[in-house]
């Protein structure tokens, strides 16, 4: 395969609904909102992630009539984590993690950012 010019790599992902104008008009409303909010007050950007802690097996070269065993984590306990930045201060990041991430638990999450 190197010989015919072929290395073993993951082929690059892009966004599956990336969209250029509406990125754009993202930017412009963030701008316009910054000059309007008062010195005292902060914009933060917040999300949840669902992280699992398990083995992923993904794809290699094996050599053919081979079997190439690689044990696995005999759990897959997930984490409901929601967490908000702002920007230009990622020293001060604000997280909490939560049983499940569902409407109660952001409003949670709301109240401890305020």
């Amino acid at each position: 395969m190197h010989q015919n010019k072929f290395s073993y790599k993951k082929p690059k992902g892009l966004p599956y609904k990336g969209d250029t104008e509406k990125q754009a008009e993202f930017i412009r409303a963030y701008e316009e909102l910054k000059k309007k909010i008062a010195v005292d007050e902060s914009i933060y950007f917040m999300d949840a992630v669902h992280p699992t802690q398990a083995t992923k097996i993904t794809s290699g070269w094996i050599r053919i009539g081979t079997d190439k065993p690689i044990k696995t984590t005999g759990s897959r306990t997930r984490l409901n984590i929601a967490g908000a930045i702002q920007l230009g201060q990622l020293a001060n990041t604000v997280s909490s993690q939560y049983d499940t991430v569902n409407a109660v638990s952001m409003m949670d999450f709301i109240e401890s950012l305020r």
